[in-house]
């Protein structure tokens, strides 16, 4: 029980993580908390005036921490249960080097102050992202303890190999910068927010109020962008779950050019040839992943420019692999999604016949919207831009 007010004498989720540090204590001892108290009265009592337990000999100094967290006396300062299962999930791991390694022996190994290669070899970008899980999983089996010192580390390694292991990340290692949206797309909405405490980065985050609607949205793009690494593909760092309402962003660079179409109309002497060369090398690259990947939403807006004027393609929210072109279980409102400016003809006939076999996005429709693209680059506006309206 805990020694809340007789106003606040309310079950909540808090509680309820109050409860499960007594059942760690349990589990770890054997015996029920204040097995040494004969009398529940005097139970109640200690209980009401915060007093807790005593602390087994033998308990190990990062579950003690877990079990006092839980029983902080200030309700909204104990972790959710997310943060309890990602900690325990760690603890039960089997033994490893990992912790050792957070004290920084690898990271001191390394000149940070060399130039690395841009894009890094594929043997040293595996290098990077296994060091980097083991500082995250050190970091994360340490908290609530102060994480600085290791999201320090991990903005460093970050900073020099631009790539992160793309896993769900913690909500310490994420948060936005700022209380409004910058930006409100067909599919979701885009905040701003710093990543590791000194990287900007878009959090996106789908326009569904329906948990299970936005869970499968969410799942279906990062299956499709997990795992992507090319120079022309804006990279997927992860994703959290923030605010009240639990809701899931995905993480990645923030670009401060923003997207092509405003890139070429802002900087009217780009050189559009060389990112449509950037562009097509992206798809070329998506299109020869084994499965292929479909973009499926292929327009400038979600063509993306770097601080270097580089293209990287994003928002892969309509994005699948080839192979589930015609047997992925889609829903009607996925299949139909796009905008027909960009559309192919075969897209636009499969779903004005509600035929979905015919409707499914294909690397074909992609080079189609492709052409739409050049278009878009070089005259600085949406295909069919004197016609306002989509039908």
């Amino acid at each position: 029980m805990t020694a809340n007010t007789k106003e606040e004498a309310l079950r909540t989720l808090r509680s309820d993580m109050f409860s499960f540090g007594r059942l760690l204590l349990e589990l770890f001892t054997g015996a029920i908390p204040f097995h040494y108290v004969r009398q529940d009265f005097k139970v109640m009592m200690l209980a009401m005036k915060g007093e807790s337990p005593q602390r087994p000999t033998d308990l190990a100094d990062h579950i003690w921490t877990l079990i006092e967290h839980c029983w902080h006396p200030e309700p909204s300062l104990r972790p959710n249960a997310r943060d309890v299962a990602r900690s325990l999930r760690v603890a039960a791991g089997p033994p490893t080097k990992a912790f050792k390694w957070y004290t920084g022996v690898t990271l001191n190994d390394h000149d940070f102050s060399a130039t690395l290669p841009d894009p890094l070899p594929p043997h040293l970008q595996e290098y990077f992202l296994v060091e980097m899980t083991k500082l995250r999983e050190g970091m994360i089996y340490h908290l609530p303890l102060d994480p600085t010192e290791a999201l320090g580390s991990l903005a460093q390694v970050y900073s020099a190999t631009k790539c992160y292991p793309s896993d769900v990340l913690h909500e310490c290692e994420v948060a936005k910068s700022k209380s409004q949206p910058s930006g409100v797309g067909g599919f979701g909405t885009c905040w701003e927010g710093l990543f590791l405490g000194c990287h900007k980065v878009a959090l996106k985050c789908t326009h569904s109020t329906e948990l299970d609607k936005e869970k499968k949205e969410m799942e279906r793009e990062i299956k499709a962008w997990k795992g992507l690494q090319h120079p022309n593909i804006l990279p997927f760092i992860g994703s959290v779950i923030l605010d009240p309402e639990c809701r899931t962003y995905l993480v990645s660079p923030w670009m401060d050019n923003g997207d092509a179409l405003r890139f070429v109309n802002e900087n009217r002497l780009v050189d559009c040839v060389k990112l449509l060369l950037q562009i097509a090398e992206g798809l070329k690259y998506l299109h020869s992943q084994n499965p292929g990947v479909v973009h499926g939403d292929i327009k400038a807006t979600n063509i993306f420019i770097s601080d270097k004027g580089d293209a990287r393609i994003g928002d892969f929210g309509l994005s699948h692999p080839l192979a589930l072109g015609i047997t992925g279980n889609f829903s009607t409102a996925w299949t139909v999604a796009g905008n027909p400016r960009w559309q192919a003809p075969e897209l636009l006939l499969g779903v004005g016949a509600g035929d979905k076999a015919v409707a499914r996005r294909t690397t074909c429709s992609d080079m189609f919207a492709f052409g739409r693209v050049i278009l878009e680059l070089f005259t600085g506006a949406a295909p069919f831009a004197t016609n306002p309206s989509n039908m």
